[in-house]
Order: structure tokens, then C-alpha cells, then sequence
């Protein structure tokens, strides 16, 4: 995926609002948990027999879970959605995913939509090969569409939407698609 070029005209960097935090928060504490029960359950419950190979293995294991709770949390913890438009076209990419470049020759249009996230894309990155269509959000309920040449569309979430269509007016070189407020089914 090519790297963002050309002279910067609009850039927005979102994080994931506070729900979201608190799930990562919840979830990791659920693993942690998990990391600190699991072996006092099996040390308590293992035969005599096998009970020092038991107590080894439940330490390992619980090592494991601890650090995947760990990787998880700070993966989403520093995950954010980035969007630039530049002279070049508009990049946009969930962090630490690469870049997705949009070429101005591909978009056919475009507008500032209000739209139901969890309902019909949900949060974060999302994709559907059978609708055609691909959604970055984290969080509210505004963005820009962005209809493509190949009959699919891209739907970027934006705290400041009409901000990011006139940029991308000024991207594709034409006020044909100012922005308008319309809802999405």
C-alpha cells in the first residue's frame, strides 16, 4: 500500500470513544482473571499424582492468557483511524493497518451523511465483499460516502464531515458534490 504523498489539504486522526475503552478495559480485566483462577483451579483439583506437572502447566497457561490480555489491550488501546486527504488522492487506514489510497479519478461522488454506525456498519474497520462496500469509523454518527467508479462505496467516519467533503471537493476539482446532509439507509 503506498505511503501518503503529495501536499496535505485535510487530515483527521480519530480514537476510539469511551465505550469501546471501557469493553478493552473489561475484557482484559476478564483475562486477567482467567490468567490468576486458572491455576489455583487446577492446583486445587489436579490428582496428588500429577498435581507438580498440573501446577507447571497452569502457571504456562496462565502466562499466556495474561500476555494475550496484555497484546490485545494495547493493540486496540493505540488503534486509531487516520484520514488525509492530499494532492495525490485520499488515504485512509486504521492504525496499524497500511494505508488505502483512493485515487480522485476513482471517486464518482460524494457527500456529508448522518448514518446508524452500529446498525449498518458497526465500529472500527469493516468490509463487506458481497454489499461492495468498506466503513471506517470510531466513533459518532457522521461521515462522508464516497461512491467509487467500480460501483462500490467507502464510508469515512468524520467528527468534522463537512470539513472533509469540501476537501475532498477541492481534491477532486469541483463543487458538484458539496456537502449535503442526508441519511443512510
Amino acid at each position: 500500500m503506498p505511503s501518503p504523498e503529495g501536499t496535505l489539504i485535510y487530515e483527521e486522526t480519530q480514537g476510539f470513544g469511551q465505550r469501546s475503552n471501557f469493553a478493552m478495559l473489561l475484557l482484559v480485566a476478564l483475562l486477567i482473571l482467567t490468567a490468576v483462577l486458572a491455576p489455583l483451579i487446577v492446583i486445587l483439583y489436579a490428582p496428588p499424582e500429577v498435581r507438580h506437572e498440573a501446577q507447571i502447566n497452569g502457571i504456562i497457561a496462565s502466562l499466556i492468557t495474561l500476555l494475550g490480555g496484555v497484546i490485545t489491550f494495547a493493540s486496540l488501546f493505540f488503534m486509531r483511524i487516520e484520514t488525509q486527504v492530499r494532492t495525490r488522492g485520499l488515504f485512509v487506514r486504521l492504525r496499524p493497518l497500511p494505508w488505502r489510497f483512493i485515487a480522485p479519478d476513482g471517486m464518482v461522488a460524494h457527500q456529508a451523511i448522518t448514518y446508524r454506525p452500529m446498525r449498518d456498519y458497526g465500529v472500527g474497520y469493516h468490509r463487506s465483499l458481497r454489499k461492495k462496500w468498506v466503513c471506517f469509523n470510531a466513533s459518532g454518527n457522521r461521515g462522508v460516502r464516497i461512491d467509487l467508479a467500480d460501483g462500490s462505496h467507502v464510508i469515512i467516519g468524520s467528527q468534522s464531515p463537512d470539513r472533509l467533503a469540501r476537501a475532498i471537493s477541492q481534491l477532486r476539482g469541483s463543487d458538484a458534490a458539496l456537502p449535503r446532509e442526508r441519511s443512510e439507509p
